[in-house]
């Protein structure tokens, strides 16, 4: 099996988020890699970029909270695969002038996997306290994974890592603004 961590492509001409407001709510919940039992409050808010109304909408919508965001149309291509390890929500995301946007669901993995190989992934960090960080090419234990489709990997808050048929399935389906950046695969751990 080969792993990807899911990312944006470089495209410069697709809408993005670029202001956002939470209100109380810690947007670091949906960080987690494991169920959220609530709602998305009503005053927590993402907005389109101003000017972007007319740039072409992404399948993954590039933000600064760093949430995973599907369009309808790539949910629909991925859905049987990642069912299991995914909850769905509906994204508030809005224009600048108020106007609600469709077209896209928020996607919360609930998995977050020890699988991390530090000793062979690149740009590992360590914290103040102790703990350690993965900014760069991440290598994974294969061993730990089991059946999951997408999943979040401790150690790296953001990363949301998808196995090859994830991509697969996107491929020669018109899918705009994502990536995979290929993670090396390890096959020590238990």
């Amino acid at each position: 099996m080969k792993y990807f961590e899911l990312t944006y492509d470089n495209r410069q001409d697709i809408q993005t988020i670029a202001e956002w407001e939470m209100g109380n709510f810690n947007l670091m919940l949906l960080w987690g890699g494991q169920p959220f039992n609530g709602s998305i409050p009503n005053d927590v808010k993402l907005f389109i970029r101003e000017g972007d109304e007319h740039l072409v909408r992404p399948d993954l919508l590039p933000n600064p909270v760093s949430w995973l965001i599907f369009s309808e149309k790539l949910l629909a291509e991925v859905h049987q695969l990642i069912k299991n390890d995914i909850q769905i929500f509906e994204p508030p995301i809005y224009l600048k002038n108020g106007q609600k946007v469709k077209g896209y669901k928020l996607i919360n993995p609930i998995y977050r996997l020890d699988c991390l190989d530090w000793e062979n992934s690149k740009s590992v960090e360590q914290n103040v306290d102790g703990t350690k960080v993965c900014f760069g090419q991440k290598s994974v234990f294969e061993s730990c994974i089991g059946n999951h489709h997408i999943f979040m990997i401790e150690g790296c808050s953001t990363s949301q890592i998808v196995i090859d048929t994830f991509l697969q399935a996107c491929q020669h389906k018109g899918l705009i603004g994502l990536a995979g950046l290929k993670c090396k695969t390890s096959r020590k751990k238990v």
